[in-house]
């Protein structure tokens, strides 16, 4: 329907997202610490992070876990980025 109607603009969430984006505790990480990457979750080495991802459409959603804090998020993204060759987040 939304390839069909065409619109400036799309919001399509996931349970998961959902999940993500309401937390149940005040402290836990925020929306921000968030990032869209071209990559499936299988391709995604994510081993020494405690970073979560879950697929999206062409691509990954990939996010902290609740309770890091922001230094151990920089560099974990950091980590997986390298690790990858990402030297431009898409936008």
């Amino acid at each position: 329907m939304v390839y069909a109607f065409g619109p400036v603009a799309t919001v399509v969430l996931t349970s998961a997202h959902t999940a993500f984006t309401n937390p149940q505790d005040p402290w836990d990480t925020p929306v921000g610490h968030a990032v869209w990457l071209p990559l499936e979750p299988e391709q995604l080495n994510l081993e020494g992070t405690d970073l979560l991802s879950f697929a999206a459409t062409d691509g990954t959603i990939l996010f902290a876990r609740t309770g890091t804090d922001s230094e151990q998020i920089g560099a974990q993204f950091h980590t997986v980025y390298q690790r990858h060759g990402i030297t431009q987040l898409p936008h």
